[in-house]
């Protein structure tokens, strides 16, 4: 009888642990989900999201995302309206004040990338980059810091990649760009996205620049948010105890 009762106690101890589990990755789910309608909200005007949208074809990015990037975009330029948009990045977000040169924001440095995400900001307009970056800034500031910006050339797409943790022994993307939810990257988001060695990078001017000013350039009002709605409580690095890496 000892034995059964021990067995039981052991059981039940087994399934609150998988119970809490699943609470937590619901809870931490729900926040990184949060913070990425915040982003997608915020950033409705984009190059190449509205020409992903145009084309029609496959579902990379949701339709309500596809909509945003349209419908904001018509609304900002009726006429000519790839054009413009291609012009407010090529004249003003991408183009660095002090010399004229137009640069990817994967090799802006120091205060050229803190002075692009001040333009976008105030522009409304990000591409796959300033939007993986967005997300990456309220991540570390949350309490979780494994994760890399990831430059995909086999899609020209940019993306935010969180390290295995316990919640998620594969890792998992954010994505905002495309209007999707985090999801874990398992062997399907993997093959979606074309995720091989060969053809990915890692922009380190922005990671070393989110380890130096992610505090500073961090939306307070989204942090605040985040933290009443998801974590009550849990101090001002919610994911530090939560998201752990897996090792």
């Amino acid at each position: 009888m000892r034995f059964i009762k021990t067995g039981v106690i052991v059981l039940l101890c087994f399934y609150a642990t998988i119970g809490l589990g699943n609470d937590q990755k619901k809870q931490v789910e729900g926040a990184l989900n949060y913070l990425s309608v915040l982003i997608q909200q915020k950033y409705q005007l984009s190059t190449t999201g509205y020409q992903t949208a145009m084309n029609k074809k496959g579902t990379f990015i949701t339709r309500k995302r596809g909509e945003q990037y349209t419908s904001m975009a018509k609304k900002v330029y009726p006429n000519q309206t790839l054009k413009k948009l291609a012009m407010l990045q090529k004249d003003y977000i991408n183009k660095l004040p002090e010399t004229g040169e137009l640069l990817s924001p994967h090799h802006f440095v120091g205060n050229q990338l803190s002075a692009a995400l001040e333009r976008v900001r105030e522009k409304n307009f990000a591409n796959c980059e300033m939007q993986a970056l967005e997300a990456a800034i309220h991540i570390y500031v949350l309490g979780f810091k494994n994760m890399a910006i990831i430059s995909n050339k086999a899609i020209s797409h940019n993306y935010l990649l969180l390290e295995p943790t316990t919640l998620w022994p594969k890792g998992a993307i954010v994505d905002p760009w495309t209007g999707y939810d985090v999801r874990e990257f398992n062997f399907y988001q993997r093959n979606r996205y074309k995720h091989y060695a060969k053809e990915i990078s890692v922009p380190q001017n922005m990671m070393d620049w989110l380890k130096k000013n992610a505090r500073t350039y961090a939306n307070k009002k989204w942090i605040r948010e985040i933290r009443r709605k998801f974590f009550p409580g849990k101090g001002p690095r919610p994911l530090k105890s939560i998201l752990i890496p897996k090792k």
